[in-house]
């Protein structure tokens, strides 16, 4: 998928609902989602596996929660954790290499931003301070049409989070959701 740029050039594209199916897997969680809780996520090996919502880079499987849930904050780690890997797995797909600007809700207390870090320690990633950057950005654009100057924050760099045994965590859900799509494929074949 491509989208273009302010100047009409292309912009590699990939769309994925984050919020609509962090709010499935995790029961429309709006608490506070620790990190003693994603690492007992991490170290339980809870996986969220796609599909929560139509569409997005893994379509056509229905989404499934592997391992041990002890709660509910927990299955809101889980489902944040998801999220995470479901941003790195489209970065990878559109073989992003530029800095990367996270907002919005999922973002409210920096967690999903020092994850995605942690994830990616090649590539820099800055935070936003507000829930809406695609209005924000469309209103700066109008405001500039105009001739006036639009104030907005800047973002500010991300420190990546330090969970112990993230990068293993990815790699294991990688290779389930790759099973699942070959495992799938021949499904489909067989009929």
């Amino acid at each position: 998928l491509v989208n273009v740029d302010v100047d009409g050039g292309p912009v590699p594209t990939i769309r994925f609902m984050g919020g609509r199916e962090f709010a499935a897997i995790s029961g429309n969680w709006q608490g506070a989602i620790t990190p003693a809780s994603i690492q007992r996520a991490i170290d339980a090996g809870t996986m969220a596996l796609p599909s929560f919502a139509p569409g997005g880079p893994l379509p056509g499987r229905t989404g499934e929660i592997v391992g041990p849930v002890s709660g509910a904050e927990e299955r809101a780690a889980v489902a944040l954790l998801y999220v995470a890997l479901m941003i790195d797995l489209s970065l990878d797909l559109i073989r992003s290499s530029n800095t990367v600007i996270v907002d919005g809700g999922l973002n409210a207390d920096g967690l999903l931003a020092a994850l995605l870090a942690a994830l990616r320690p090649g590539q820099s990633f800055m935070q936003g301070a507000t829930l809406e950057g695609s209005a924000t950005g469309a209103a700066a654009l109008a405001f500039e049409s105009i001739g006036h100057e639009f104030a907005a924050d800047t973002p500010e760099p991300v420190r990546a989070a330090d969970f112990k045994g993230l990068d293993r965590y990815r790699d294991d859900w990688r290779g389930l959701i790759a099973g699942r799509h070959i495992a799938g494929a021949a499904e489909g074949a067989a009929q």
